[in-house]
């Protein structure tokens, strides 16, 4: 029987961890002083939605989640993920936090009829680990296209960066290099210069200590453990469901091979034959007439 994974206490809590990571990044303060470092540019107000918000297509397709989200004085968006662990899925991720933002925060503001007028979306993917072996804490993808050796570049309005907390070369300013550490190791005896780092930290130890948190840290983790349990009763009716399309295949497959022995032709039978596909239901009668 699987063992469950024991819960951290608050105080073991890191900026890696979700909890810490939502509490930090949605003081004002701090993500507007990250973001502004970040992009060089001065950032006025944030505007925060739901943090972790989940967004699904449809009742039985996987949503997403996001881990903050905020809109600034300008209109512009920002989504900030945190990624502990490397999982081999970043990119795709990332592809899906892009078409899903658009078609369910703001396809179209309202009154805004030209497609020119979506909003200006920033994707900031940060890791504790490098996603291309480069060494650098900061990749930004850049939009355009390439014919015949020459690079056209474009503005779709979708910007992506990646951030990389286990970085060896430092091409970012010291804000953002002090807040990267903590990411790395929050723990890590250091003097922080910036008031970014001196901020964060104060964030850190306030959710690790204050009362404040307490009660805001048992209700996230009884909602994780709540969706983890409607996760594996997914799983449970799914496999449910796989092993019956699974059982009703091989009778049709044993049905066909009867019927092939019967002397039955195989152009009538393909038809009725509904869940094998072509490939399939061609190799079982190649079979029966090579024998």
């Amino acid at each position: 029987m699987p063992q469950t994974k024991k819960r951290k206490k608050r105080c073991e809590l890191t900026l890696k961890d979700d909890f810490m990571f939502g509490q930090v990044m949605n003081d004002e303060e701090i993500c507007r002083r990250f973001l502004s470092a970040l992009l060089k540019k001065n950032i006025v107000s944030l505007e925060f939605k739901e943090t972790q918000s989940s967004m699904k297509p449809d009742y039985d397709t996987r949503g997403i989640r996001l881990d903050v989200y905020a809109i600034d004085d300008k209109g512009v968006a920002y989504n900030i993920e945190m990624q502990a662990s490397d999982n081999g899925d970043d990119f795709f991720r990332i592809r899906m936090y892009s078409s899903t933002i658009d078609v369910f925060l703001h396809a179209l503001e309202p009154g805004k009829k030209n497609y020119k007028d979506i909003r200006e979306v920033y994707i900031i993917y940060i890791s504790d680990y490098d996603p291309f072996a480069g060494e650098y804490a900061l990749y930004e993808r850049v939009e355009g296209y390439h014919a015949s050796g020459e690079f056209f570049p474009c503005n779709e309005k979708v910007h992506v960066i990646r951030l990389n907390a286990a970085y060896k070369k430092a091409n970012v300013v010291s804000e953002i290099k002090e807040f990267l550490d903590i990411i790395h190791d929050t723990d890590a005896p250091r003097e922080y210069t910036t008031t970014l780092g001196q901020k964060t930290m104060e964030r850190i130890n306030d959710i690790r200590f204050g009362s404040e948190s307490e009660v805001l840290y048992m209700t996230f983790a009884q909602k994780l453990a709540e969706e983890r349990q409607e996760g594996i009763q997914e799983g449970i009716q799914e496999g449910i469901q796989i092993g019956i399309q699974e059982g009703a295949k091989r009778n049709q497959m044993e049905m066909l091979s009867k019927l092939l022995e019967d002397g039955f032709p195989a152009e009538t039978l393909r038809k009725s034959m509904n869940l094998l596909s072509d490939e399939e239901f061609n190799e079982i009668v190649s079979t029966k007439f090579n024998t």
